[in-house]
């Protein structure tokens, strides 16, 4: 569970947690997230200690479930924000343009 402290803190060192929906990955040890983009969503696979939920679980089997995935803050704009994510997404860099309202509060 990320506590309001911690997204503080996130904001203090340009960083925020990003929403996304997780799931098992390909790999035993990987996660598979989606992201929701301006334009489009982006996929990735990252190690799960990148991605926070709220019941602490990470998902099991076919479970797929909302969690937050901590990434930089690069540049903000009135409605949106380019943000770093921790490994690329499979269709750009690891750099993408989410709208305001994907950031955890």
């Amino acid at each position: 569970m990320v506590t309001a402290t911690q997204v503080e803190t996130c904001k203090t060192l340009n960083k925020v947690f990003v929403k996304c929906r997780a799931a098992r990955g390909f790999l035993g040890g990987e996660l598979g997230i989606v992201i929701q983009g301006v334009d489009q969503s982006y996929e990735s696979f990252v190690e799960p200690d990148h991605v926070r939920f709220a019941d602490g679980r990470i998902p099991q089997n076919e479970e797929e479930k909302p969690g937050l995935i901590e990434a930089g803050i690069v540049q903000v704009n009135c409605d949106s924000m380019l943000v770093e994510l921790p490994r690329q997404v499979i269709t750009a860099g690891r750099r993408v343009w989410i709208p305001k309202s994907e950031v955890a509060e």
